[in-house]
């Protein structure tokens, strides 16, 4: 049972953190995400949910026999949809603007307009 609250808290945190990336990085964000409060306690937020997330991560996997016993096949792959869909929602939340979206077009070069003067 750790094992899935484990991922489970770090998919809140990894969700919780893409969502709060794509709303801050927007090219015109909103208010709120200007408001040192409101992020600081995002960031708490975060941060409480990674550290007790890894905590029980951790200590499932000091037990992990007894672990997949208790959890079985069902919640093996609760724990491996959970992760892999957190990861996929993750990059979707905080990518969701095209302007944030990774420039991947070939690179061109530079037009060079300092050469020397053609004779008339």
């Amino acid at each position: 049972m750790n094992l899935l609250l484990g991922v489970g808290m770090l998919a809140a945190a990894a969700l919780l953190f893409a969502w709060a990336y794509g709303k801050a990085r927007k090219p015109v964000p909103a208010r709120w995400t200007r408001k040192d409060s409101a992020m600081i306690s995002i960031t708490l937020m975060f941060a409480t949910f990674f550290t007790i997330g890894i905590g029980f991560f951790a200590t499932a996997l000091l037990n992990i026999g007894p672990e997949f016993v208790e959890l079985g096949l069902i919640g093996a792959a609760a724990v491996a949809l959970g992760g892999g869909g957190s990861i996929w929602l993750a990059r979707r939340l905080a990518f969701n603007h095209g302007e944030l979206r990774p420039h991947t077009s070939p690179l061109q070069a530079p037009i060079d307009n300092t050469g020397p003067a053609k004779a008339a």
